[in-house]
Order: C-alpha cells, then sequence, then structure tokens
C-alpha cells in the first residue's frame, strides 16, 4: 500500500514538472525587418514631374512583419503623410516578398526631392527609410547635372536667359539688359565681357562668342583681342531673332521668318535656306539643326534641307539647348540648373 501511494506521488510530480516545462516555453519571437532590408527600393522617374517608387524584388524578410506602409515628406516639425497602402507579400524562396508600389507627383520646381518610406510593424513601432531623388532622369537615362545656377551666377543676377560652353569656359547671357558673361571653370573666375541692352541668345567656340543684341542684330566679342570685332545690323532679314550658333566658320541665325541665315565670318549673308517651322535656341552638329519646339527637339538637315523625326525635350522647362563634344547641354529654367546628356539619346 505505501509502495502503490509512492508510486503514484512520483508519477503526479512527473506529469506537474512536464506541463511546468510546456507551459513556460517562451513563444517564438517575430524577426524584425532592417533598414538594409526595407532599404531595397527602386526609384524612377516616369515623367517630367512624376516618380515611381516602388519595391526591388530583393526585398524579402523572415515574417509578414510590416504591417502598413506609408509614403509621406518630412518637414522641420512634422511627417506629412501622402498615401498609405497594406502590403502584398509574397512567397518566394522561402520567404516573404513585400510588394509596394507609390506614384507621387513632384512639384516643377523642385530639384531634388526628399522623401519618406515608412514601414509600420507590430505594437506601433516603425522603420523610416529617406530618400532624395534628382529629378532629371526623364525622358534620357543619362542625363545629368552640369552646374547649378546658383553655382556661378553672382547674387545681382537671378536668371539665364542662353548660355554656351567650351572646354574650359562657360558663357551665358542673363535676362534682361545685363550683358555676356564669362565663367571659367578651373579657377572659378566670374567675369562680364560686354554689355548691351537686351537679347536672347549667344553662341561661342574657341575664339568668338556672337550674341543676339535687341533681337536684330549681332555682336561679336573676340576673346584673344578682348573687344567686340563685328557688330551686323539684321533688320533688313529679320523681326527677332530665334537663335544663334557659330558652326563651320560661319554664323548662322535662325530667324521668326521661316528661315535660317547664313553668314561669313564678316557678316556676310551667303545663304538663305527655308526653314518652315517656328523653333527657338540653335545648336548645330554634324550638318543637323537642332532646335526648341514646344515640348520636342527639332531637327533640320542641312544637305536635305527636311525635317527629321523630333524627339522629346530633357527637361520639363528647357530654357535653351547647347552642343559640345558629342554632349547636349540644356537649362532648366524651373529647376535652376544646366543640365547635360548624350547627344546619341537624340540622334
Amino acid at each position: 500500500m505505501v509502495n502503490t501511494k509512492f508510486n503514484q506521488m512520483i508519477i503526479l510530480i512527473l506529469v506537474l514538472v512536464f506541463s511546468c516545462e510546456r507551459d513556460t516555453n517562451p513563444l517564438k519571437a517575430i524577426p524584425q525587418p532592417s533598414m538594409s532590408d526595407l532599404n531595397k527600393i527602386i526609384l524612377q522617374q516616369i515623367d517630367y514631374d512624376s516618380l515611381l517608387v516602388k519595391n526591388a524584388e530583393e526585398l524579402k524578410l523572415e515574417d509578414k512583419s510590416v504591417h502598413r506602409i506609408i509614403f509621406g515628406e518630412k518637414t522641420s516639425t512634422a511627417f506629412v503623410i501622402k498615401e498609405t497602402i497594406l502590403p502584398r507579400y509574397s512567397n518566394v524562396d522561402g520567404k516573404f516578398q513585400l510588394n509596394f508600389e507609390f506614384r507621387t507627383a513632384v512639384a516643377p520646381t523642385v530639384l531634388k526631392y526628399k522623401f519618406t518610406i515608412r514601414f509600420e510593424l507590430e505594437n506601433s513601432a516603425f522603420i523610416d527609410v529617406d530618400t532624395i531623388h534628382t529629378m532629371i532622369n526623364y525622358p534620357y537615362e543619362s542625363s545629368r547635372i552640369f552646374y547649378l545656377w546658383d553655382d556661378f551666377l553672382k547674387p545681382s543676377i537671378p536668371d539665364i536667359q542662353d548660355f554656351d560652353v567650351t572646354d574650359s569656359n562657360l558663357f551665358y547671357h542673363p535676362y534682361g539688359p545685363l550683358g555676356l558673361y564669362e565663367y571659367n571653370f578651373p579657377s572659378g573666375i566670374n567675369v562680364s565681357l560686354m554689355l548691351y541692352v537686351g537679347g536672347d541668345y549667344i553662341s561661342a567656340d574657341s575664339i568668338f562668342v556672337t550674341a543676339d543684341v535687341e533681337h536684330d542684330a549681332i555682336n561679336r566679342f573676340n576673346l584673344q583681342a578682348d573687344s567686340v570685332d563685328l557688330m551686323v545690323d539684321l533688320t533688313a532679314y529679320v523681326n527677332y531673332i530665334m537663335g544663334v550658333e557659330i558652326y563651320k566658320e560661319h554664323i548662322y541665325v535662325l530667324s521668326d521668318n521661316n528661315e535660317l541665315l547664313k553668314f561669313d565670318l564678316d557678316g556676310n549673308l551667303i545663304e538663305t535656306i527655308p526653314y518652315q517651322k517656328w523653333t527657338y535656341s540653335l545648336a548645330i552638329h554634324n550638318d543637323i539643326v537642332y532646335s526648341l519646339e514646344g515640348a520636342e527637339i527639332s531637327r533640320f538637315d542641312l544637305a536635305t534641307e527636311s525635317f527629321l523625326e523630333g524627339k522629346k525635350v530633357p527637361s520639363g522647362d528647357t530654357e535653351t539647348i547647347k552642343i559640345h563634344n558629342n554632349r547636349l547641354y540644356f537649362s532648366d529654367y524651373d529647376r535652376r540648373y544646366i543640365g547635360v546628356m548624350q547627344l546619341s539619346d537624340i540622334q
């Protein structure tokens, strides 16, 4: 009898011990994603003022730990929510691929767009991925910032009307009666070359800079002589100059009369080329004339005197275009920069 009670007591103790061990096992912790996990995102500019933000295929988690995704912008005092979505998960290779997509409009004056993707976890925890995207890669992936206006403009000069580029210098004409300026890349020195009442366009090569003066004349500045060496009155040919270009030892002037005028370096008219489009700004490369026509770059073949297929402008508010060393340079008035891209993208 004693042995029976003793055996029953041992069994009871064993059951209690087993029950306690089983009940006190800790719950399996849900793995939390890291910043490096959640930073695997793709940014794609899909229009001049629109950005697509989505997950990369490599964004895979150990568990469905993200419950909500918020797209927003941070100010100095707050996080401003623009859109909120629930995540979609796909089972890939034993992990959970986190899928999301945001499309957001960006103000046309914003060059560097700052935004935040907030990944909300359990217990009100969250991880913020702060990102900056430069709005310059639509429609051409090769587009890059060449210079910000503020990098070379004097405080007294707010805006650029036209510019041109050589190997070592940037020449530019501001809006209004402020004349012609030269910015030297190596030294960073900014100097005034000549003053004139007004005009829109300039063109430069290694020796000369030609400027449209009051829309119906051109002055040429000789860089070697450091003086104006040519002044040509064009009132007999144009009402308004729409572009100027120095090309193959000639001066080309785009007129508002549907003509492309070709002058020698002494200012003598040697050819009038029919040009049946109203365009502005002017650049010539390999006998192809490039100019701006609203949202397109117009292309005109000098050999056949015919227009080729137009191409999209490289920025939302393209002000002017130039060509140097097989690169297309352009200015964006809204975002205040000079950009550069491969000319082959539009050839």
